[in-house]
């Protein structure tokens, strides 16, 4: 998690970032595994919502991503409600 990530949007905050499987390793439900750890620990932290953004096409939805909106850089924003 990081207080602040997006140029575009610095109002908001904190944000989810940098989760990374590694290719051999996907597939095998750790980005679950991953997804689930960050966002329980976030709500353990306090927060109620945590914002993403990404460019990966229609992958955190699965995980209980939002959609907010498309942002200037190509990249989707959006947030999870824990």
């Amino acid at each position: 998690m990081f207080p602040k990530y997006c140029e575009e949007e610095k109002e908001l905050k904190p944000w989810y970032a940098t989760m990374y499987v590694k290719k051999e390793y996907r597939k095998k439900g750790y980005s679950k595994i991953l997804n689930d750890a960050i966002l329980k620990e976030a709500k353990n932290r306090g927060f109620t919502t945590i914002y993403l953004k990404t460019d990966l096409k229609n992958y955190y939805e699965k995980f209980g991503a939002i959609f907010i909106k498309k942002l200037k850089t190509g990249e989707t924003l959006y947030k999870f409600e824990l």
